[in-house]
């Protein structure tokens, strides 16, 4: 004779609990205290990055593109994301020959990508406010 459905429920809650109470548990080992400790360290004071851009007109025809390389200092902790920049850009118009680069320094506040700084252009020898 087949048992009740609600029967079934309780033996196998039961059978569960009594099973997770018989398995035991892991036992730590001691601490060894000739190993030696690792650590992560804190992060860099100064963050170095680097990329590229480029753009292709509807030609298909590549039109700009350029690279920069910088450094990035934090002003508070790391998590909040508020510091300082300094980078070198340099990169290429098709409308416009040769090389074009600069400098910026720029305040950042990274969590929502705002940037407030200078922009010097090494071709026309001026500063301008970014």
């Amino acid at each position: 004779m087949p048992l009740p459905a609600a029967t079934r429920m309780v033996l196998a809650a039961v059978m569960a609990l009594v099973s997770a109470r018989a398995a035991p548990a892991q036992t730590p080992l001691p601490p060894d205290p000739l190993a030696p400790v690792h650590s992560m360290g804190n992060p860099p004071l100064w963050k170095p990055f680097v990329g590229a851009h480029g753009s292709i007109d509807n030609d298909g025809r590549l039109d700009a593109g350029g690279a920069y390389l910088g450094v990035f200092k934090d002003l508070l902790p790391s998590i909040v994301g508020i510091g300082v920049a300094g980078e070198l850009y340099a990169g290429a118009d098709r409308d416009r020959p040769g090389i074009q680069g600069g400098a910026r320094f720029v305040f950042e506040f990274r969590p929502i990508g705002f940037k407030y700084g200078w922009d010097y252009d090494a071709r026309r020898g001026k500063t301008d406010k970014m």
